[in-house]
């Protein structure tokens, strides 16, 4: 899929959809990354996990196609725009910093932009169902098969920590609404937002 800015302005903002939850993670580097560290920032935030054979290559994939598509557009708009990708793992008991690492690097993901999040099982079960309403659940535990069934949402937050939008990242016009509403939310004075 290819993932860049359609020219054809945004009419009106993205709704808001309720408050990206308080939070406290570890990053690919041993960092601890809360919700206040990013205030100020447009977040697109995916949830994955390292081991995942199916869907989470993919939407890293997507994720990597969409970082490239705001540093061209950071380009020609001579001014970078406020925006950070979190992938938040929904496995933390083998997601460790050093395993995130491996992976942000297998995918040339820059830690200054792009931040791999690990944290308590119970914190991630809150950030991620309570709040920001999506599910995932561990399946086949007993046949040894560690799988993890989650979505291939990407949710979308502005600067003051608004939920604005969830996507689903294999929908080719779904992609286009996602860097048109970035666009429009980065271009978008404080209090207008």
């Amino acid at each position: 899929m290819l993932w860049s800015f359609n020219r054809l302005p945004r009419s009106s903002p993205p709704p808001l959809l309720g408050q990206m939850p308080s939070f406290e993670m570890l990053n690919q580097e041993g960092k601890t990354i809360n919700d206040t560290d990013l205030k100020g920032s447009i977040l697109i935030i995916d949830f994955f996990f390292t081991r995942c054979p199916s869907i989470c290559p993919r939407l890293t994939t997507h994720m990597v196609e969409i970082d490239q598509s705001l540093l061209k557009r950071w380009k020609e708009l001579a001014n970078p725009l406020p925006v950070r990708l979190l992938s938040i793992t929904v496995d933390p008991e083998n997601d460790t910093p050093p395993q995130l690492l491996r992976y942000a690097q297998k995918y040339g993901a820059d830690a200054s932009r792009w931040f791999f999040l690990t944290g308590e099982s119970q914190d991630l079960d809150r950030v991620v169902i309570q709040g920001f309403k999506l599910f995932y659940q561990k399946a086949n535990p007993s046949a040894g098969i560690m799988e993890i069934m989650h979505g291939n949402w990407l949710v979308l937050v502005d600067q003051k920590g608004n939920i604005r939008g969830y996507y689903d990242a294999e929908d080719a016009q779904r992609a286009k609404q996602l860097l048109r509403d970035v666009e429009w939310l980065a271009l978008q004075k404080p209090h207008e937002l």
